[in-house]
């Protein structure tokens, strides 16, 4: 008997595909900002720094990588500070998108025409205390609008390593 895969289940296979790409993404981008720092560090013996680089979040990372940038360029390359400058702001959107994501509960409803895919923010202290905010909202979503979201975490990791090309390091 041949199986045939109806469209909940094909929507439910391309969601987690999808989500799994954006988390792919922003891992080999927090692992490329940390080869770019160990690099930076000790370009004859990258693994000194890895001790270092296990004990930083995400961000400790990028604000470590954009001190030594600043640090070894500021006075010889004014193009690779600006280009970075405006890398730090795209990625530090990126990474706060993933936090809000991470942390938060996804699902697919199937009897959703519109927008079937729902992500719930995990949010312990609304009401108690704290105003309510955008980001504290759930999201409905298509298929094709969280594509964009993955979209939006290639390109930052794309510009990333083009820059790390571009400046080599």
């Amino acid at each position: 008997m041949e199986k045939t895969v109806d469209k909940y289940q094909l929507l439910e296979f391309e969601f987690s595909s999808n989500l799994v790409r954006f988390l792919k993404l922003f891992n080999l981008l927090e692992r490329n900002v940390g080869l770019c720092i160990s690099w930076l560090v000790n370009h004859s013996d990258p693994r000194v720094a890895y001790p270092f680089l296990d004990k930083l979040t995400t961000q400790g990372k990028m604000d470590i990588l954009k001190e030594l940038i600043f640090y070894k360029y500021s006075e010889t390359n004014h193009e690779m500070i600006r280009d970075f400058n405006e890398w730090f702001k795209l990625a530090s959107e990126a990474r706060a998108v993933r936090n809000r994501y991470i942390h938060g509960y996804w699902d697919a409803l199937f009897s959703r025409r519109e927008n079937p895919i729902i992500f719930q923010p995990t949010v312990w202290t609304s009401g108690v205390g704290k105003k309510k905010v955008e980001r504290d909202s759930s999201q409905k979503m298509s298929l094709n609008e969280f594509k964009v979201i993955v979209q939006e975490m290639e390109s930052v990791f794309e510009k990333f390593m083009e820059l790390r090309k571009k400046y080599d390091v």
